[in-house]
């Protein structure tokens, strides 16, 4: 479970959100538009209660996207992200 939320459930949603996405919505509406589109969209699919955490998370991962234009880095802090989240709820739930 922790591969998959750490790993695998990153790079897929890079590779939807960064990788397919962003970079559509940028090819019909310019890259800041396509930024934004994007970031809206991941953040509407992980849920109301994080939704301007999660938006301004997908505004710096597609910012690195366009900045390196290699899905490996927004993968990577992405991946980095969820580790650290996970982290803490574990060790809040150990108390």
């Amino acid at each position: 479970a922790v591969l998959v939320a750490v790993f695998v459930g990153p790079l897929l949603e890079e590779l939807l959100f960064r990788g397919f996405l962003q970079s559509a919505l940028g090819q019909a509406g310019g890259e800041r538009t396509g930024l934004v589109l994007s970031s809206a969209l991941f953040a509407a699919m992980h849920g109301i209660p994080g939704l301007p955490v999660l938006f301004s998370l997908s505004l710096f991962l597609g910012w690195l996207q366009q900045r390196t234009r290699c899905l490996l880095v927004p993968w990577s802090a992405h991946a980095l992200h969820n580790a650290i989240q996970l982290t803490l709820a574990l060790l809040t739930l150990r108390g």
